[in-house]
């Protein structure tokens, strides 16, 4: 009778965390939709799942249970995790503040936000309690697929109209909304995974997902989702074999890209400027290379200790072939970033981060989460790798978004299959 009443209290108080992050999921699906025409929005969206996080765990514990629940982390195993994250945000710190860009500190600030709010997020999953319905998982995603398919359906006029005008009469303003979808895919097949439902209907409803997330990354311009979901097909198939092999192969891979590349971007360059690939469709591709090679110079300048963040923007450089005067905001690449705001110092921190975060991710008690997990992982490092500011603050919520509700939905299938 005992163990019944307990089963029994536990499931009304999963079901309540359940309602509540249910009802909070949709205001985030606001706040995802409307990241389209405000995507400077999107560095809010960790902060405000970790206080629908707070909020549905308080649901979620009721009686004498609820003045016994101390928010407590354990400092043992959470300090190996949270370590190379702090010496990394140290030493950015000190490159924000002794860089000669005055602008440094308060791009750092922002950075630190977004992912001072995912970190937060990311403690408080584990305060939710076990068991209880969770096909909210599978909400967010689904809405937003709906959401961007019906703009889409429009012909952007629910984008045009907000933003008022024709100037946004092309595909790039679904850039940031396709790198989104792609980030989510994992997560809401991973919850059709979990669903209540037979094999076909999983499976058409799977399909369903993948074709229209596909219509809108198509028809976008945004070829770094396109990257993250070639990533995403790679990791799942690896993991079907071992996880391990999907975790070390990000881990690697990374190190890899990011140690190789400034040796290797000068000769690729010079090879590809041979070639029809310079003069060929790919010009997004070769805008790319003509950065990354503008900036070896400043590498090359100061390769231990880098030349300070957001070094790269209003310096200008020179365009390799044509001589002509160039200049970005940043470097698009946190490969090529990292060398040139941090040096190898930051560069040997960012792969201890990368090692720290991706191990995390393979522990998931179970092959499809944990295929779930390092999916979204892969993703947000393909998308950085090639696109986008190291320290866009949008960026990094939008990844922290992903990568807490991956964990989340990890963490409740793990509880439900563990209950009493």
């Amino acid at each position: 009778m005992a163990g019944t009443a307990n089963t029994q209290r536990q499931d009304a108080t999963g079901q309540r965390s359940g309602a509540a992050i249910a009802l909070v999921a949709g205001l985030l699906v606001t706040a995802c939709v409307f990241a389209i025409i405000a995507p400077q929005g999107l560095t809010w969206l960790p902060l405000v799942l970790a206080l629908a996080l707070a909020w549905a765990a308080r649901m979620g514990v009721s009686g004498p249970e609820a003045a016994s629940s101390p928010w407590e982390v354990n400092w043992r195993r959470a300090w190996p995790a949270a370590l190379p994250w702090l010496a990394f945000g140290l030493w950015a710190g000190f490159r924000a503040l002794t860089s000669p860009m005055v602008q440094a500190p308060a791009v750092l600030g922002s950075f630190v936000f977004a992912f001072a709010s995912s970190a937060l997020a990311l403690v408080l999953c584990a305060r939710l309690p076990p068991g209880g319905r969770w096909y909210w998982g599978f909400f967010p995603a689904l809405s937003l697929i709906f959401a961007l398919v019906l703009d889409l359906i429009l012909s952007g006029a629910l984008s045009l109209a907000s933003l008022g005008g024709p100037r946004l009469a092309t595909k790039w303003h679904y850039n940031r909304a396709a790198v989104m979808l792609v980030l989510l895919l994992p997560l809401a097949l991973f919850a059709i995974g979990r669903m209540s439902l037979g094999r076909v209907a999983k499976a058409t409803l799977g399909a369903i997902v993948v074709v229209a997330s596909a219509a809108v990354i198509l028809r976008s311009q945004s070829e770094s989702a396109q990257l993250a979901l070639v990533l995403i097909l790679l990791v799942q198939l690896v993991c079907l074999v071992r996880v391990a092999w999907a975790k070390w192969l990000i881990i690697l891979g990374a190190a890899a890209a990011i140690l190789l590349m400034p040796l290797v971007m000068r000769p690729l360059v010079e090879w590809l400027a041979q070639t029809s690939f310079w003069t060929g469709t790919y010009q997004s591709v070769v805008e790319r290379f003509r950065l990354w090679i503008g900036i070896m110079p400043y590498i090359e300048a100061s390769p231990w200790s880098g030349n300070g963040v957001e070094f790269v923007r209003d310096i200008g450089f020179r365009d390799f072939q044509s001589g002509r005067q160039m200049s970005h905001n940043h470097p698009h690449s946190f490969l090529m970033q990292t060398w040139v705001d941090l040096g190898f110092a930051g560069v040997a921190l960012a792969l201890w981060c990368i090692h720290a975060g991706t191990s995390a991710a393979a522990r998931a008690s179970q092959q499809p989460a944990a295929a779930m997990q390092l999916s979204v992982v892969a993703a947000v490092l393909g998308v950085w790798a090639v696109s986008h500011g190291m320290w866009q603050a949008w960026f990094v919520g939008m990844s922290g978004f992903a990568i807490v509700f991956a964990h989340l939905l990890a963490h409740r299938a793990a509880q439900g299959q563990h209950a009493p």
